[in-house]
């Protein structure tokens, strides 16, 4: 009963996971297919070597199946070259390239069972049916359809070859362990898949708990800083925007850090509010938040968030005769220009530009390109 309800369990998240692990299936399905053509690569070489030697010792002729062998030994260096190269940079392509490369290696051993029976074994087949199983990690009907297909065509040679032996109980024993041989083929990818979506997930977690912070739930320095870098690849302008709260120190002093902590996670939602989820809204430490805006379209709009903030985040605690009210200094950098050190850029500018905004009188939102106007009107 466990096992139905695992099943059941897979079908029903199969389709979220590869959209939400994409990504992760891809890089490991390339890997993974690498490792596979270049097994293949070996146990050509060494099986044409061997069967041919043996052939030519044994029968004085050399093995007639060698030129399948050999076209399999080419197609499969091919795979490994493809997978090591091209679709490393073109990822859409791995998925069904991996799917045609399985295809055609259980394919043309087919073709060679066809052809030359007398040199292909039935164990060499299904044992490469097996181990392809482990290389690709999708849905599980796309891989099934693959294997059924080949056992079909498999039964239908061995039909077609001893057609006086279609009822006989060696033919349906053949039969048999073709199903057989699919059945683990198809569980075996099964249970690959459900273990890699788990690792995934656990890998996700991980990463989820290293980045957050812990009071507010958002984005730690960590994050951030992976952010940024991140975004130094992409021809596009960035926002760094740098908020400290204003009276913080004294609302802790004064009420206790219980209130200051409610204070900071106060803030932090209202600042999930305020921006996308595409943004990286993030704590540092302390009372001092920072949001990271990758693809700047628009600075107005940016501005327009930063009004909001000092709109929305004032808040008066109150207790007995004590009344403190909570604001925030903000400074803003834009950068259209990238680099390793983009992260420390933006935050000198932002931070230079958030102390220009407490010096004015705190509760107010300066921008760097505004505060470097000034200093050269004042040079001037």
């Amino acid at each position: 009963m466990n096992i139905i309800n695992e099943v059941r369990k897979y079908f029903k998240t199969a389709k979220f996971q590869e959209l939400h692990f994409q990504t992760k299936i891809q890089e490991y399905v390339c890997k993974i297919q690498q490792i596979f053509s270049l097994f293949l690569v070996v146990f050509f070489v060494i099986n044409i070597i061997i069967v041919s030697s043996i052939s030519f010792f044994t029968l004085k002729q050399l093995n007639k199946a060698s030129w399948i062998s050999l076209l399999q030994l080419f197609l499969c260096i091919g795979a490994y070259i493809l997978f090591s190269t091209y679709l490393k940079t073109h990822k859409k392509y791995i998925l069904p390239m991996s799917y045609l490369n399985i295809f055609q290696v259980l394919f043309l051993f087919e073709v060679q069972y066809f052809l030359y029976d007398e040199y292909m074994s039935f164990a060499v087949i299904m044992g490469i049916t097996i181990v392809s199983s482990l290389t690709i990690i999708g849905h599980i009907g796309k891989y099934s359809s693959i294997v059924l297909i080949i056992s079909v065509i498999d039964i239908a040679i061995s039909c077609y070859k001893k057609p006086n032996e279609i009822n006989s109980y060696v033919m349906n024993l053949y039969i048999l362990d073709n199903l057989f041989i699919m059945m683990i083929a198809i569980s075996t990818n099964f249970y690959t898949n459900c273990l890699k979506y788990k690792q995934f997930e656990d890998e996700e977690k991980l990463i989820y708990l290293s980045e957050k912070d812990g009071l507010t739930g958002l984005c730690n320095r960590k994050a951030l800083e992976n952010a940024v870098n991140n975004s130094a690849l992409e021809n596009t302008i960035s926002a760094f925007i740098i908020l400290d709260l204003d009276n913080f120190k004294t609302l802790n002093d004064t009420f206790g850090h219980g209130v200051g902590d409610d204070c900071l996670r106060e803030v932090g939602d209202k600042l999930k509010r305020i921006f996308r989820e595409v943004d990286c809204v993030s704590r540092l430490g302390g009372d001092e938040f920072v949001i990271f805006i990758s693809d700047v379209k628009n600075t107005d709009w940016v501005m327009k968030r930063t009004k909001t903030m000092i709109e929305n985040i004032p808040k008066t605690y109150t207790k007995n005769k004590d009344s403190i009210t909570v604001t925030c200094s903000i400074g803003v950098a834009f950068c259209e220009e990238k680099g390793n050190d983009l992260y420390e850029k933006l935050y000198q500018s932002a931070d230079m530009a958030m102390y220009h905004s407490k010096k004015n009188g705190k509760n107010c939102v300066f921008c760097f390109n505004d505060l470097q106007s000034q200093i050269k009107q004042k040079n001037i």
